[in-house]
């Protein structure tokens, strides 16, 4: 009396299984009924569970475009992170050196000129803040969530509060401040563009897109400090 119209074909079969066994209550085998899968869509069986994927036609189209999005996302993710990495080890390098000497910083990283504050041994940019922002990959970074935030687990993907995080630590680099605070203000950088390029996912599959597989972890890269020092950064 199951209507195969409204119910999965196959479903119908393991309910009808269930209610010839006496040891099945009628609840038990009622769970066993899916409803009719979305056209191009298929049922499939995941930890004692039913997740529909896609089968065929526009369905499987548009995950397909989805998952390439979110890898290419995940590729630019970690461009612009090891660009930033590039960009601040060599604004540190500078301050280092200028606060070890005592000489006023020269030249410029990337189109991005220190600033010396007479008179306050402070240090900023010359330069505007979009500026910065840009030689840093901000925009990117922003633009490679909004690419990947469908994901079923988020896997990777900056949150707001990481990019906010982020945008303040950048803004203030454009405010005079002391160069030993200047320096511990890189350091920081450094570390939160270190976890976005390390949480960088570029090899998305169309089961751990929707949820049926767990997604695989991008491998973790070492990072070495100036000091010679060799850590990996490893998410809490």
């Amino acid at each position: 009396g199951i209507d195969a119209d409204l119910f999965d074909v196959q479903s119908i079969g393991r309910y009808n299984r269930a209610k010839a066994d006496p040891n099945v209550s009628d609840e038990d085998a009622e769970k066993l009924l899916l409803p009719k899968a979305q056209e191009g869509w298929s049922w499939q069986l995941k930890d004692d569970k039913y997740v529909e994927r896609p089968s065929s036609g526009e369905a499987l189209k548009t995950v397909n475009q989805e998952i390439r999005r979110a890898n290419a996302a995940g590729r630019k993710q970690k461009s612009e992170s090891e660009n930033a990495l590039r960009v601040i080890t060599g604004m540190k390098e500078q301050l280092t050196n200028a606060i070890n000497t005592g000489q006023e910083l020269t030249g410029d990283i990337l189109g991005i000129a220190f600033s010396f504050i007479p008179g306050q041994d402070s240090y900023s940019f010359r330069t505007d803040i979009s500026t910065l922002k840009a030689n840093l990959g901000f925009n990117a970074l922003q633009e490679a969530r909004q690419a990947s935030e469908t994901g079923a687990s988020g896997f990777g993907q900056l949150t707001e509060r990481e990019l906010s995080t982020l945008e303040s630590l950048i803004e203030s680099l454009s405010v005079g401040v002391p160069q030993t605070e200047f320096l511990d203000r890189l350091n920081t950088l450094e570390r939160s563009f270190t976890s976005s390029r390390d949480r960088a996912k570029s090899d998305w599959t169309l089961d751990e897109w929707i949820g049926l597989d767990t997604p695989r972890e991008p491998e973790k890269t070492s990072v070495t400090t100036s000091t010679g020092s060799t850590y990996t950064i490893e998410e809490l």
